[in-house]
């Protein structure tokens, strides 16, 4: 008898069964069987108060949850059901936590003994990861079924409890959740805070440096304190404005400062949708779908990682491109280590391509961008860090001492652009 793999995406399902062979059948559950039921307003099981019951929560006896078989999934679970009635059943759903919660109600379901149930998780598609799974299986990570369910809850009883409120003060058909919550209380503080602002009006003076007929650079006064100075009269940096024009200004010393800049880290799911919509102007759900068709196509790892670690078996092949193409001292003699945040999933990559030597030829036009876009990024992580060297001036002195309010004011060269606008610009001469 064949076992059964189970994946979630029906794209995923041929490509998989061509990898392990014959000995293997391959369904998809096409995401969760099993969820809580949808929340009805009639009717409501003995002893139990109405909104418990639509809920589909017993809050009051310990957080009791209330599982159904979805409708438009009865079929599914009934063609697995007799497909995995006997033999060993493979769960290869997603390893982020909701696959980790369909494998575990998957496992439910299907019943029998425990021992005939294997979960296997992979990055990518590839005939190496595949395999290299299904050679080390695991069980159930219950500490992602436990974080998965608090989330289900939380949003249930969020979007059940504040929804109907909504429809009643704003508009018929709204609704809210456990994340629209929380964004709109953080937009309230925020609109409170500009609603009590006092704003205070100060003023400040830049000059324009200018040296033998070279580009004027532009400098700020600051304050004794090495700050921006702010002086609460307008008369009094007129003062100042008119004093400086008088005076000539000198430069002591120019230090040059040797640094590197390490490149950003491979990309995550939460990293690639803010560089997708602000590089190639598409929305979260079309990168995500995307990326789902790059994932099932072979071309790229599994989209949804919070985790920036790359396969050394990756990094040595980016390691060999990089030479190729830029020579000895592209990549690092080491390969480079990025931190990610703090709760992620070590054992998850990030979002790279699974060949990282394969460009975007081949691809669907609506697809290379995006996968331009990740090789690139990740190319870029394994790179020998850039060489920056600083020219740093000192604060500049005026050759007469004057002290208008507050005492001694300096000068100073800014790292903003030159050009930019600012409330007054005096252009100061060296002495003849």
């Amino acid at each position: 008898m064949a076992d059964l793999v189970i994946v979630e995406s029906p794209g995923k399902t041929r490509k998989i069964n061509q990898i392990l062979g014959s000995g293997y059948v391959v369904r998809a559950s096409l995401g969760h069987v099993r969820d809580l039921p949808q929340p009805k307003r009639d009717g409501r099981s003995a002893g139990k108060p109405r909104q418990q019951t639509a809920l589909g929560l017993d809050i009051e006896g310990g957080w009791k949850p209330t599982w159904e078989i979805i409708d438009s999934k009865a079929k599914v679970v009934r063609e697995l059901r007799s497909i995995g009635c006997g033999g060993t059943v493979w769960l290869a759903t997603d390893l982020d936590r909701e696959g980790e919660v369909i494998a575990w109600r998957l496992r439910d379901l299907l019943g029998g003994s425990e021992d005939r149930f294997r979960r296997v998780t992979f990055s990518e598609i590839t005939p190496a990861a595949v395999r290299a799974a299904f050679e080390g299986p695991r069980g159930i990570d219950y500490d992602l079924v436990r974080a998965q369910q608090a989330r289900r809850f939380l949003g249930r009883v969020v979007g059940f409890t504040v929804s109907p409120l909504l429809s009643r003060r704003l508009r018929a058909g709204l609704s809210a959740g456990r994340v629209q919550s929380a964004a709109l209380a953080i937009l309230a503080a925020r609109d409170e805070k500009i609603r009590v602002f006092a704003p205070e009006e100060f003023f400040g003076v830049d000059v324009l440096l200018a040296i033998d007929g070279a580009e004027p650079v532009r400098a700020s006064v600051v304050d004794s304190g090495g700050g921006v100075l702010r002086l609460a009269e307008r008369a009094e940096a007129d003062a100042l404005a008119a004093h400086l024009a008088s005076v000539a200004v000198t430069l002591d010393d120019v230090e040059q400062k040797d640094a590197s800049q390490r490149p950003k880290p491979p990309f995550t799911t939460s990293t690639l949708q803010q560089a997708a919509s602000s590089l190639l102007k598409l929305s979260v759900a079309d990168t995500m779908a995307i990326a789902q068709k790059l994932y099932e196509a072979e071309k790229i790892t599994c989209m949804r990682s919070d985790a920036v670690m790359v396969a050394p078996e990756a990094q040595e092949a980016a390691r060999r491109w990089l030479t190729a193409a830029f020579g000895a001292g592209a990549a690092p003699d080491e390969p480079p280590r990025y931190e990610s945040k703090e709760g992620s999933r070590e054992a998850h990559e990030a979002i790279r391509p699974t060949d990282p030597a394969a460009g975007a030829e081949g691809l669907y036009p609506a697809h290379a961008p995006l996968y331009d876009l990740i090789r690139r990024r990740l190319l870029a992580s394994q790179m020998t860090p850039a060489r920056i060297r600083r020219t740093v001036s000192p604060d500049l002195a005026p050759r007469r001492r004057f002290a208008p309010s507050p005492a001694n004011p300096r000068i100073r060269r800014p790292s903003a652009d030159p050009h930019a606008s600012t409330p007054r610009a005096l252009v100061c001469r060296p002495p003849s």
